[in-house]
């Protein structure tokens, strides 16, 4: 019979196929947990645990936490000699100072554009209850809190965003002030905005 576990806080499950499994990363001082589709790692010297969770990285003295953020500019410099090929190359994206995260920054810039046929846009957004909503920080507009999609309130207007569309009608201008919306708004243990307009 399966596991139930509640959770009334952000939380994430590391499942692995029994117990840790560890796995040296070839010339450096980590290891990475090889039986679990997550990533995580472990510093040698240090005897930290590391995971990276929706693009952030928390630390822990044990599997069983506490953890806590930490920057990516502030991992240890074991991580940015992770070799690009090997098992755990991925995780450079991550890293600041690596050449893989300059290049997600640079990809950043580059305008990502679709031609979408509003009569085929489709989404159905459910709630957990009602629609409940939380105010943007220096914007005048709301983000639902209660549902697995993006959902923004401007005014009495609700747009979803999903693959940059929805089944509202296609939007093809910018409400209010949400250019000032965008991700490094989000906390660490909260990312509140997954897009930007």
């Amino acid at each position: 019979m399966p596991k139930i576990i509640v959770a009334t806080e952000p939380a994430e499950l590391i499942v692995s196929d029994g117990q840790p499994k560890w796995t040296p990363i070839e010339g450096n001082e980590l290891l990475y947990m090889s039986n679990t589709e997550s990533d995580v790692l472990m510093e040698i010297q240090s005897q930290r645990y590391f995971v990276l969770m929706s693009g952030r990285w928390y630390a822990g003295k044990s599997l069983k936490g506490p953890w806590s953020y930490v920057p990516s500019n502030r991992m240890p410099a074991s991580f940015a000699k992770i070799p690009p090929e090997s098992e755990m190359g991925h995780v450079l994206i991550f890293v600041a100072g690596t050449e893989q995260a300059d290049d997600a920054v640079w990809d950043s810039y580059i305008p990502q554009t679709a031609a979408v046929k509003r009569s085929e846009a489709k989404l159905k957004v459910t709630y957990d209850g009602k629609p409940k909503f939380e105010k943007i920080q220096d914007t005048n507009m709301k983000y639902a809190v209660n549902t697995s999609h993006s959902v923004i309130l401007v005014k009495k207007s609700t747009m979803p965003v999903t693959r940059g569309c929805g089944t509202w009608p296609v939007i093809h201008w910018v409400p209010g002030r949400s250019p000032t919306m965008c991700p490094r708004r989000s906390t660490p243990s909260r990312p509140v905005v997954r897009f930007t307009m």
